[in-house]
């Protein structure tokens, strides 16, 4: 992801499986976004791939501000 236009076709692949995105940061190359069930963020995830983009599970990474240790 290294333009607007990733940020919009990622966006607009999202939306259109109504998957709420909660946040993009092109610098850092990270989508946030409300995937509920496994089935859901495997769908995602092939459709991410059928794209061109390499797709990463950062789910267990501490939220943005949260303390560590």
């Amino acid at each position: 992801m290294s333009c607007r236009h990733c940020v919009r076709t990622i966006t607009a692949l999202l939306e259109s499986m109504d998957i709420p995105v909660v946040e993009i940061d092109l610098e850092a190359k990270r989508v946030v976004a409300g995937i509920r069930s496994p089935r859901n963020r495997f769908r995602v995830f092939e459709a991410l791939r059928d794209g061109g983009y390499n797709p990463v599970d950062d789910a267990s990474a501490p939220a943005p501000g949260a303390s560590v240790g």
